[in-house]
């Protein structure tokens, strides 16, 4: 059977090409959305496809954004190597955008290791769809959602 890739760009941005920006940019709430995947026991993003959700997005944030970026493991491994493990995927990430022009002082990284997997699983298994991070970003802080260990991001 062969090895289906899977690359996923989501984007929702809350502002109608007619309407000014004052008018339409809510208070809070999220602005856009990134979504990337990684190989087992891996903390560099899949980037093969047409369109690097990473590259494509990050010119995008607004200086004035916060914004989060959340790493998830699947079971493989314990749950003390998956939290280590997502948070070194969030980092990574976080540098591309860094490195993309993101302001480091705006990211917030989320290490959430085997919490709210994207597809439910049985402890030791190894789900291509669970090896991933998100990242987010709006204009208000990100609220501590009581799910995932917040770590305010460190350039290095």
């Amino acid at each position: 059977m062969g090895m289906i890739r899977l690359t996923v760009l989501v984007a929702a941005v809350l502002v109608h090409p007619s309407a000014s920006l004052a008018q339409t940019i809510p208070n809070t709430g999220v602005i856009v959305h990134g979504l990337v995947y990684f190989a087992s026991g891996s903390t560099e993003p899949f980037t093969s496809g047409p369109i690097d959700p990473i590259e494509h997005l990050a010119p995008k944030v607004w200086p004035t954004a916060h914004v989060l970026v959340s790493g998830y493991a699947d079971t493989l491994g314990s749950r003390e190597a998956n939290k280590l493990l997502s948070l070194a995927r969030a980092r990574s990430v976080a540098d591309r955008l860094v490195a993309l022009g993101v302001e480091p002082q705006s990211i917030t990284l989320e290490s959430c290791g085997e919490a709210n997997l994207a597809k439910p699983t049985a402890d030791e298994v190894t789900e291509p769809l669970n090896r991933r991070v998100y990242f987010d970003w709006q204009l208000g802080p990100f609220a501590d959602r009581n799910r995932c260990e917040m770590h305010p991001y460190q350039q290095r």
